[in-house]
């Protein structure tokens, strides 16, 4: 019987993480103190979340909404002005319908010029606004939310209201780069009150300088002895990575990861992930669940790039499963399990740029009509196709 790691409950979690340009919110440059900058260290610039103004394109019509479906898929097309100055833009909503149309997801938004070149891809978006016929933009509304005269992109995240009214996603349109960037503080209903902002500095080889890594976020209510209590977690949403000079070389946003305030380095972790003698980075994302799973976010250091690069697939595998290093090895051990009568674990190699599961060991646990209980080890070599199997008696 062969069996595979598809035999595995698999669980996809889609995560937008849009690479741009540092906005008018972030720094070019490090403040004096950054190195061991305290929290709250750097002067918070206002992000408040003004009125937003839905415009509707005057040549869309609500019964046009029934052309876009598909059975399962939205893929909606319409043009809008965001600036005077400016040619139209097309902007085209990729997504996807739920339970009798009466739910719906966002995935993506693809811009474009007049000319039908694609200027700009926002994927992951992953947005639930209310069902279509509330909105025949499914969500998206247009408002000038940094008040330079330029029309800027929101979409409701999800239906109704939300804690600190934590309702849209922002995306301001910069005049310099051309392109809509994220404003994570706007997203999240940054304030001054609960700005959370912090540095720590880490060598991740001998022969490369330190860089110092600021995670940006908002505290957030948790749990404490006392019950829930506002300002005991952390909701990191940004990771910059910034080089001896001051420079920001990388920035990771659109980031959901929840904290507790005493976490180590709020949960940001570095090991050497891929054997290659560099550390890389993995940042704590929620807290598992009974399967063991340890979820995080994870980037490899890419030598000849010099740039940390997001690796989708050990993200996906640590939602369901606990991620460790096999040092005697030189490999990663997946471990989960189903219930006191089944655990596995996944071996994982890097090869070629990739990571690829090379065995699987599966234990699973039963009772005899004589009330014995046994134990079944199953080996899978999973390059090979082969397995082994193994019976024993659990002893009392």
């Amino acid at each position: 019987m062969k069996k595979h790691v598809a035999s595995l409950l698999t669980v996809i979690i889609v995560i937008a993480i849009l690479m741009t340009a540092p906005s008018t919110c972030t720094l070019n440059k490090l403040p004096e103190l950054a190195i061991d900058a305290p929290v709250g260290a750097e002067p918070f610039i206002d992000a408040t979340m003004p009125s937003r103004v839905a415009t509707v394109p005057s040549d869309s019509d609500s019964d046009r909404i029934v052309e876009v479906f598909d059975d399962t898929v939205i893929d909606y097309t319409f043009t809008h002005i965001i600036d005077s100055a400016l040619p139209p833009f097309t902007f085209r909503i990729l997504g996807e319908v739920f339970g009798e149309r009466q739910s719906i997801r966002i995935n993506s938004l693809i811009v474009s010029d007049t000319k039908s070149a694609v200027i700009q891809e926002i994927d992951g978006i992953c947005a639930w606004p209310r069902c279509a016929a509330e909105n025949n933009l499914f969500g998206f509304e247009f408002g000038d939310y940094n008040s330079d005269g330029c029309l800027d992109i929101s979409i409701r995240r999800f239906p109704g209201e939300s804690e600190h009214n934590r309702t849209h996603y922002f995306w301001i349109w910069d005049q310099d780069l051309e392109q809509f960037v994220y404003d994570w503080k706007l997203s999240e209903a940054v304030t001054e009150d609960n700005y959370f902002n912090y540095y720590s500095t880490y060598s991740i080889h001998d022969e490369i300088p330190p860089f110092t890594f600021r995670l940006m976020g908002r505290w957030v209510e948790g749990w404490s002895s006392k019950g829930w209590a506002e300002n005991t977690d952390i909701a990191i949403h940004v990771i910059q990575i910034i080089d001896t000079e001051g420079n920001i070389t990388q920035e990771f946003d659109g980031l959901n990861a929840h904290v507790r305030y005493f976490t180590d380095s709020f949960g940001l972790h570095f090991a050497d992930y891929n054997f290659d003698g560099f550390l890389d980075m993995a940042l704590y994302m929620f807290e598992g669940g009974s399967a063991r799973n340890m979820p995080h976010y994870y980037w490899l250091w890419d030598k000849d790039s010099g740039q940390f690069v997001y690796n989708q697939k050990l993200t996906d595998l640590s939602m369901y499963t606990g991620l460790s290093i096999d040092e005697e090895h030189l490999r990663l051990r997946a471990f989960s399990r189903g219930g006191w009568s089944e655990q596995v674990e996944i071996f994982l190699e890097y090869h070629d740029g990739e990571f690829i599961e090379v065995e699987m060991v599966r234990w699973e646990y039963y009772y005899t009509p004589e009330d014995t209980m046994m134990e079944r080890i199953t080996v899978s070599d999973m390059i090979n196709d082969t397995e082994s199997i193994t019976v024993n008696e659990v002893a009392k």
